[in-house]
């Protein structure tokens, strides 16, 4: 185990120091600052790139890549007892970030079936309205809407239509 871990160190820490040599040449094509900019530094983890810390690694290359490959690199050089450590908060994260999404998915489908359950009951009592005005145009003889002229009322127009048309139908008796 331990020699394993050895390769993966001397693996990544080389990986590392080609990928600093790469990214130095990379930005010194690119940027043109002055000698207190980041050509200063990335000059310095060029001609150090093998003695960086991951820290170090860090600081002079923000790039995501380069700072995961750093954390790899830090990973792999510890102990087996930090590296139990390290697993298991590893395990915790991501446990409670699994935990988190599950939670906001229930949450989302106890929602969206709340609103499906609302929605259905808006839907029945609305029919229920339509179909008693209907009902009242037929009796006094009044041509029914139709069910795009009813799309254009809200609630409480029907509800005038209702209670107008139920006065209408008892006025004649």
């Amino acid at each position: 185990m331990r020699l394993l871990n050895c390769v993966r160190f001397s693996v990544v820490r080389e990986w590392l120091v080609v990928a600093a040599k790469n990214l130095c040449r990379e930005y010194h094509g690119n940027r043109h600052q002055s000698a207190g900019g980041f050509r200063v530094q990335a000059d310095a983890g060029k001609q150090n790139a093998e003695k960086l810390t991951p820290e170090e690694i860090r600081r002079l290359f923000p790039d995501e890549e380069i700072a995961e490959a750093a954390g790899v690199l830090e990973m792999i050089s510890q102990t087996p007892e930090q590296l139990i450590l390290y697993n298991a908060r590893l395990k915790f994260q991501r446990d409670e970030e699994a935990r988190i999404i599950q939670a906001r998915l229930e949450g989302e489908a106890r929602g969206e079936a709340r609103g499906r359950q609302e929605g259905e009951e808006i839907g029945q009592a609305r029919g229920l309205k339509l179909g008693r005005i209907t009902l009242l145009h037929e009796l006094l003889g009044i041509r029914p809407s139709t069910a795009e002229e009813f799309a254009g009322y809200d609630e409480a127009q029907l509800n005038t239509m209702a209670e107008q048309l139920q006065r209408q139908l008892r006025s004649r008796r």
